[in-house]
């Protein structure tokens, strides 16, 4: 949760992909989503990081979550940073409603799955 509120809060889009995908609908979620970076727990990682490294998204854009993963930043380590570089004079940034604020995923059970997009707009309803 405290990944996905941080992610709203920055207005970068984030994607909800399924701990139960298979290595072959993780990937196809990847692509489709254009993903960049990938937070995962170190008991997923055996799964997902061969198929991250596969879908081209770098090491150093892997972070781990609820606990240590060997070789990437975790997002208690992000948390401590972002409380040493904290400005607490910024202005609020203002995010048009058009903007993308998060996709989830269908569990696929008539074939891959599929996305659907959730938009900053959905706050005001």
């Amino acid at each position: 949760m405290v990944v996905a509120l941080a992610l709203l809060k920055v207005a970068v889009p984030f994607a909800l992909l399924s701990c139960f995908s298979t290595p072959f609908e993780l990937k196809h979620a990847l692509k489709v989503t254009k993903t960049t970076g990938l937070f995962t727990t170190s008991q997923l990682a055996p799964q997902v990081l061969p198929v991250v490294q596969e879908a081209g998204i770098t090491t150093s854009r892997i972070f781990g979550m609820g606990g240590r993963l060997d070789g990437h930043e975790t997002v208690d380590g992000l948390i401590e940073k972002a409380k040493q570089i904290q400005n607490r004079n910024s202005k609020p940034r203002i995010v048009p409603k058009e903007t993308l604020a998060f996709l989830f995923f269908s569990s696929g059970t008539t074939g891959l799955p599929k996305g659907e997009t959730v938009g900053y707009s959905c706050a005001d309803t």
